[in-house]
């Protein structure tokens, strides 16, 4: 993935809905019992194309704590979700932060892992078939003694967005 810089200062996100005046996209629509549980599921990202609905979830069926999961949207109904699988989901607490638009290369954050410098740092896997690569920590200066998480890459792949709680930020996690 090549080498990352920090660069240091505040960073604002700002999420920004471009809506058309003859587009009505509508409120929010309840995804139903297929992709809802009674569990927590949370952290929805939806893929290039739209066919894809990744999330994090701690629902029976998983590796224990929160897992990836994926549902497939056809003929216009999501389907089933199914758990990103190992080396990706472990009995710790994982879930998909981002994806590069072809949906090959995905940023997520793991918790209390072996490899970690923090609590919760950011890791990189690749697509290999319907697997995942063994997941590599992306080491400092992006992760640290301190938590980073919730990774967000540009549409040109070349900055790296995230949170974490270290000093130097404006309190909590910036």
């Amino acid at each position: 993935m090549g080498n990352w810089k920090l660069k240091s200062g505040v960073i604002l996100a700002l999420v920004i809905v471009a809506m058309s005046l003859k587009s009505d996209i509508g409120g929010p629509r309840n995804l139903g019992p297929t992709v809802n549980s009674k569990y927590s599921d949370f952290g929805p990202i939806v893929s290039a194309d739209g066919k894809s609905l990744y999330f994090t979830s701690d629902r029976a069926g998983g590796f224990g704590g929160q897992d990836g999961w994926m549902s497939r949207k056809t003929a216009g109904e999501w389907g089933e979700p199914a758990n990103l699988g190992q080396p990706f989901s472990t009995e710790l607490n994982e879930g998909p932060d981002c994806f590069t638009p072809d949906e090959q290369t995905m940023f997520f954050t793991g918790c209390n892992r072996k490899d970690g410098l923090g609590r919760c740092d950011i890791y990189v896997t690749n697509r290999e078939g319907d697997k995942w690569s063994t997941p590599k920590n992306l080491g400092a200066p992006i992760n640290s003694k301190y938590n980073d998480a919730n990774a967000s890459i540009s549409s040109d792949g070349k900055v790296l967005y995230f949170c974490s709680d270290r000093p130097g930020g404006l309190g909590g996690w910036d």
